[in-house]
């Protein structure tokens, strides 16, 4: 019988196939897959594993960095726009003509007018 402990189970190759049916036995040993021992696989699957999580997080961050540059990129083509539309499309006449004449009007009320409480339109709108 067998110590489970002291000798490792024999590998998935060798309950399958048996030693003796095993092709190219006298090439390849039945404990080897592709010529590497368990243990080189299991390192190669730990650096493989190890790999694959640097490059999630790689693309995690790179994923967030275009995300940003992005909705940047999109403020700036929203700010042009603006500013395209305040130049080009007369915004800035209409601006100007309702500040002349919002002068116009203020010039006409007296500064005695402007700064008494009891005609101010806050005042009229809480005594309601």
């Amino acid at each position: 019988m067998r110590d489970p402990l002291i000798q490792p189970p024999p590998s998935i190759f060798l309950r399958i196939v048996p030693v003796e049916a095993a092709p190219f036995s006298w090439i390849i040993p039945p404990h080897l897959f592709l010529g590497l021992s368990r243990h080189t696989w299991d390192g190669v699957n730990t650096i493989t594993a190890l790999m694959g999580v640097l490059a999630l997080v790689i693309g995690g961050v790179f994923g967030a960095y275009e995300y940003l540059d992005r909705k940047e990129m999109a403020r700036a083509a929203e700010t042009l726009r603006m500013i395209d539309l305040w130049e080009e499309a007369g915004a800035r006449q209409a601006y100007q003509a309702i500040s002349r004449e919002l002068e116009t009007r203020l010039s006409d009320v007296s500064a005695d007018q402007l700064s008494d409480p009891a005609r101010s339109a806050t005042q009229r709108h809480a005594a309601r």
